[in-house]
């Protein structure tokens, strides 16, 4: 391969977790003859792929694919090794991703309810005085903050 685009059915090899996300992992097939695997960003595509499964229809160069989200699926891989150790990593890179997305959600939550602790602090009081309204003013209060545009003084 070289600069040139060339069609040739590929071996998608499952996902692979990077600094930047998941990554789809594929190998080239030239004659039956499986190649080196390569990366791209999985992006926003919602295709459903099979592991181990054999596609055509997109072109590839030394730096890169075109057409993957596009490529149709052929049949499946025959050498049962390679695709279940392919599965094995796709499962591990997903798990992790799900993992750091679930810890950064986490990290987020507390972060805002961190900042919200004195507002927090004051419904709560209300609350336990039984003041509905002083309760309902504040709530009202703190979603025309959250709804109020953001000025320029406030912009760091």
């Amino acid at each position: 391969m070289s600069d040139l685009y060339e069609p040739l059915e590929f071996v998608f090899c499952g996902f692979r977790k990077g600094d930047a996300g998941l990554f789809i992992s594929v190998a080239t097939l030239r004659d039956g003859v499986l190649g080196r695997e390569m990366y791209f960003s999985k992006g926003k595509s919602k295709r459903r792929w099979v592991v181990g499964g054999i596609y055509s229809g997109a072109s590839f160069s030394d730096n890169g694919a075109k057409g993957l989200d596009d490529a149709h699926y052929v049949k499946a891989w025959e050498v049962q090794g390679d695709k279940i150790e392919w599965q094995a990593k796709s499962e591990q890179a997903e798990a992790l991703a799900r993992s750091e997305k679930l810890e950064a959600d986490d990290r987020k939550r507390n972060e805002l309810e961190e900042l919200m602790l004195p507002i927090r602090k004051q419904y709560g009081a209300l609350t336990k005085r039984r003041d509905r309204a002083g309760a309902a003013a504040l709530e009202e209060a703190v979603l025309r903050a959250l709804r109020a545009p953001i000025r320029k003084a406030e912009e760091k």
